[in-house]
């Protein structure tokens, strides 16, 4: 009895690992990208807009038969917008050997985790457009380089004349990337003509930056950029508005996001602008396929009663490039092979403009397809009000 009980036993795990790994291998199993987002912390409401695109998008996917023929799922996990954290998640997910991971949200957590992947993988599509992976390094990252889009919100103001602006940013890395652009921007022959009249700083925890704003009107700037995302932007808006401040105001593109529109309605200057991508106002691009990708966000969030802005758009463009590239290139290949497919793309339309990755940059954007979007209170909607 106790022989034939150890035979039935031994049958038993067989059959149920038997089982586990038809499971596990099963054509029509999800394939599982691991996803680091910022769903807490300072970065709340971008990276929940960013999980929510995602499921939209593997929904949508889904819906359709999937990726030849199998579902996408997205396992998401919350970095907390915090670097240290972003590091401790990836090395958990690295050790597990995915081919494939999305974020982290912020330039500090994709600066980060970067020398954990970029030597050997496995392929990171950061999304967070103020970083810069090394050429032919496995970290990808999305959107137009803080460089251009600092560049267009300067041309911006210098075409109406606003020629004597001032900057508020934030001392992470974020702001410290900004910084370096702002002053590679106006090295530029163009800018000649634009000066900084006041240039301060503050710390992403700091409550109140009332002193620093005061500084700032004092020098009687015509417009100003306010380079902060989420809390440590309101924290400026606040300032603002304590200090008698209203003047024109550009900011990250991070900011463009309806919740944090709502959360800080109370302090928006009457003209707040952006320098974004097709996505958000798609009836401001010319009939194309260009059109019909950013038509296709927009719908899709339309769809699930949800207002297209920037947050949902951060995440939505780079996991189109992923599932575009698990179509061309399957679901078995390594780290080096999706890494030659993205490094060669080109010709590929998302919505936030035609993606050509053959230059090296590692993101694909360049900023040849960006807008200019204004919050308008009035219609709690974002406007588009012109092209660069």
């Amino acid at each position: 009895m106790r022989g034939k009980s150890l035979f039935v036993a031994l049958v038993s795990v067989a059959v149920i690992a038997f089982a586990a790994r038809a499971v596990w291998a099963a054509p029509d199993a999800p394939f599982t990208i691991p996803a680091i987002l910022s769903l807490t912390g300072s970065a709340t409401a971008t990276g929940s807009e960013e999980a929510t695109a995602l499921r939209l998008l593997a929904d949508s996917v889904n819906s359709s038969g999937g990726v030849r023929g199998r579902p996408i799922a997205f396992d998401i996990h919350d970095d907390q917008s915090n670097a240290q954290v972003a590091v401790q998640l990836m090395s958990a997910i690295v050790a597990k050997n995915p081919p494939i991971v999305l974020g982290p949200t912020l330039t500090g957590g994709c600066n980060a985790v970067l020398a954990l992947v970029q030597a050997h993988g496995p392929l990171t599509y950061c999304l967070s457009s103020g970083v810069y992976p090394p050429k032919d390094s496995f970290m990808f990252t999305q959107g137009v380089p803080t460089k251009e889009a600092v560049r267009l919100q300067i041309k911006y103001y210098r075409d109406r004349g606003w020629n004597r602006l001032a900057v508020i940013f934030t001392t992470d890395a974020s702001g410290q990337d900004f910084e370096h652009n702002l002053d590679a921007a106006l090295a530029l022959p163009e800018n000649r003509g634009v000066t900084i009249v006041a240039r301060e700083r503050f710390g992403v925890a700091d409550v109140s930056v009332s002193a620093q704003v005061a500084v700032i009107k004092a020098a009687d700037p015509q417009a100003v950029i306010a380079w902060a995302v989420g809390t440590p932007f309101g924290t400026v808006l606040h300032a603002m508005v304590d200090n008698g401040l209203d003047i024109p105001t550009g900011s990250s593109g991070a900011n463009l996001n309806y919740d944090t529109m709502k959360r800080f309605s109370s302090t928006l200057p009457t003209n707040l602008y952006f320098i974004n991508v097709p996505g958000i106002a798609p009836d401001a691009v010319p009939p194309g396929p260009l059109k019909t990708a950013a038509a296709s966000y927009y719908n899709t969030l339309k769809a699930a009663g949800l207002a297209a802005d920037a947050g949902y758009l951060l995440s939505w463009d780079p996991g189109v490039v992923v599932i575009g590239m698990l179509k061309a290139v399957g679901f078995d290949a390594t780290p080096d092979v999706y890494k030659q497919y993205l490094e060669n793309l080109h010709g590929f339309y998302g919505a936030s403009g035609l993606y050509d990755f053959r230059d090296g940059s590692q993101r694909g954007l360049d900023g040849r397809s960006d807008i200019v979007l204004r919050y308008d209170k009035s219609k709690a909607q974002f406007v588009a009000v012109g092209r660069i």
